[in-house]
């Protein structure tokens, strides 16, 4: 079961890795090109038209990476606590009431 949580996960990690990446070093980008501001060394046409971009490529970043899944906290107690369940599902439902069983 580990195993498989792991494959079917693995895309999403890897996904969330390359954002990750992609994020700092935009970050490092915008850094600079304010520091360059600061210290005169491009005009402030250049700077707005850069760092407008540099600001929507990072905001489209974040949008990605917040819809890469959550990883859980404890996966192999999950798992565990899934299997205890389907283990036990017949004696609960034969343990229930009609309502329950809606």
């Amino acid at each position: 079961m580990e195993e498989t949580y792991c494959k079917l996960t693995e895309e999403s990690r890897s996904e969330e890795k390359r954002l990750n990446v992609q994020h700092t070093e935009l970050k490092k980008k915008l850094d600079t090109l304010e520091r360059r501001y600061a210290f005169g060394e491009i005009e402030k046409e250049l700077f707005t038209k850069y760092r407008s971009e540099l600001k929507t490529e990072l905001l489209e970043i974040e949008r990605n990476l917040e819809k890469c899944a959550p990883a859980l906290s404890n996966p192999k107690e999950f798992i565990k606590i899934g299997l205890e369940k389907s283990v036990t599902i017949l004696q609960s439902w034969s343990k229930a009431n009609v309502q329950a069983r809606k």
